[in-house]
């Protein structure tokens, strides 16, 4: 799935479950969608904007929490970049609980998934950081484990003013 469907797919959501399904920006992605012709991100950013919904945009534009990893020592053991926001800090936590969790119970990727109907594929992208869990996932993860995995309130222990995302 190429960049410009996530795009589309993911404005699409956001406009329908915001109420705004009549907005200038869903009929536009909707009539792109429909006509299967490419959308640009220019295109999208001109709806984006008019409808002032830049920040909730960006709030979901975070890279995968791996590209936070400071480089001194490897994912997920190491710490994350000043700047990083919430969401890389909660997806290492995760990785870090989930691996402990399956080394204790002696689960790899493949024995987990077949325990807990995740796939192995979006286990190891969950360990790596490549990925961060969807809220489907994570109780079939803990149910399977056993244990907690999400790192509730983790925010409250942040030094400094932590940035949203």
């Amino acid at each position: 799935m190429g960049h410009t469907t996530v795009l589309v797919e993911a404005i699409c959501k956001f406009t329908a479950t915001s109420g705004l399904e009549h907005s200038p920006i869903y009929g536009s992605v909707m009539g792109v969608v429909e006509r299967e012709t490419v959308l640009t991100r220019e295109d999208v950013g001109v709806h984006v904007q008019e409808l002032g919904l830049e920040q909730e945009m960006t709030v979901r534009s975070d890279k995968a929490p791996v590209t936070y990893a400071s480089g001194k020592e490897a994912w997920p053991h190491g710490e994350l970049v000043d700047d990083a926001p919430l969401s890389a800090h909660y997806g290492r936590q995760l990785a870090l609980r989930l691996a402990e969790a399956m080394e204790l119970r002696r689960m790899n990727p493949r024995g987990l998934a077949e325990a807990s109907s995740v796939s192995a594929s979006t286990i190891s992208r969950i360990l790596s950081g490549e990925v961060l869990p969807d809220l489907g996932t994570i109780p079939r993860l803990e149910a399977a484990l056993r244990t907690d995995l999400y790192p509730t309130s983790l925010w409250r222990h942040m030094e400094g003013p932590a940035r949203p995302g």
